[in-house]
């Protein structure tokens, strides 16, 4: 029953919660902590998901002490173009389980549309 109920908690925030309000939530989030992560930010960010696996990975192309070579942006490019087409589940393989714990979503009283529209722009200038 805790596992069915984590699963269906949309929305980043809620399921945070949930899980630290509830010793039996937080021992279920603990054994299948990965597929929850990865449930949550899917149904959070929906077609939001390839933009920001993408602005979270760019900052690894900006590690102190490397070089960043003409031939690191256009790789990078065009691994974020193979991935437009990608279903998201492909995208979470990709991620460790530390890059979805370090996800949220924060945007006021905007409508789920309008959230998924600005997180949208951000993410794409950040890209560029």
């Amino acid at each position: 029953m805790p596992h069915s109920v984590l699963r269906h908690r949309p929305v980043l925030g809620n399921f945070q919660s949930l899980v630290l309000a509830s010793p039996v939530f937080y021992q279920q989030y603990l054994l299948d902590r990965r597929a929850l992560l990865g449930h949550a930010l899917t149904a959070t960010l929906g077609s939001l998901l390839l933009d920001a696996f993408a602005v979270h990975t760019s900052f690894s192309l900006y590690k102190p002490g490397r070089e960043l070579t003409k031939d690191l942006i256009p790789l990078f490019m065009d691994n974020y173009t193979a991935m437009r087409t990608a279903p998201p589940d492909l995208v979470l393989q990709q991620c460790t389980e530390a890059d979805l714990a370090d996800a949220s979503l924060e945007a006021g009283s905007l409508s789920v549309t309008e959230q998924r529209r600005l997180l949208r722009a951000l993410y794409r200038f950040q890209l560029y």
